[in-house]
């Protein structure tokens, strides 16, 4: 078997697999940022309670200063890897960059074109240590920040149905997180 795939690098593909690859980040960062605010406001709602009822001193304007600027040092942390994401996406979608990839049950050859340079390599199946796929593409991580992406409508010889076959043959089941298989 032997599969072709033709995969354009995009804006939004490019935005897809930063999507996937941060969800998790961007919850845990969303879930502490949420905490600390949460923290904050109980901690100067406590301590205007407190002095008012007279049993102690009003919070310092220094403490409240505090408690701001903390939200707004998380609140950057939060919103500043979106930023980023979005300018990285564009400028690596400036390049241009086209894939051809060759798949067959030996392994895969990604041949690379672009407007700075061009490139071919082969890869055996033991460097990708997990498979996404999302609604238009299958990423195969090769670490946990890199990933070849795979456009589902790039198939000029075989389909995606056959890719996950051929997937499902020559990758450990754990790291595979792709649909189940309907028909063609």
């Amino acid at each position: 078997m032997r599969l072709v795939n033709e995969t354009t690098l995009t804006y939004d593909g490019l935005m897809e697999f930063n999507r996937q690859h941060q969800r998790k980040l961007l919850l845990i960062l969303t879930i502490l940022l949420c905490l600390a605010a949460g923290l904050m406001l109980v901690s100067v709602i406590l301590s205007l309670v407190l002095s008012a009822s007279g049993i102690s001193e009003p919070p310092e304007p220094s403490t409240i200063v505090a408690a701001i600027a903390g939200l707004a040092v998380a609140l950057f942390y939060v919103l500043f890897p979106i930023i980023r994401r979005r300018k990285v996406c564009r400028k690596q979608a400036d390049l241009h960059v086209s894939n051809t990839y060759i798949f067959t049950p030996e392994g895969f050859e990604e041949i690379s074109y672009s407007n700075t340079a061009n490139g071919h390599n082969v890869y055996k199946y033991d460097v990708i240590i997990k498979v996404k796929e999302s609604a238009g593409f299958f990423y195969l991580y090769i670490n946990a920040n890199a990933a070849f992406i795979v456009d589902k409508r790039g198939f000029t010889e075989g389909s995606e149905y056959d890719f996950r076959i051929l997937l499902r043959s020559v990758i450990d089941s754990k790291k595979l997180h792709i649909s189940k298989m309907t028909g063609h």
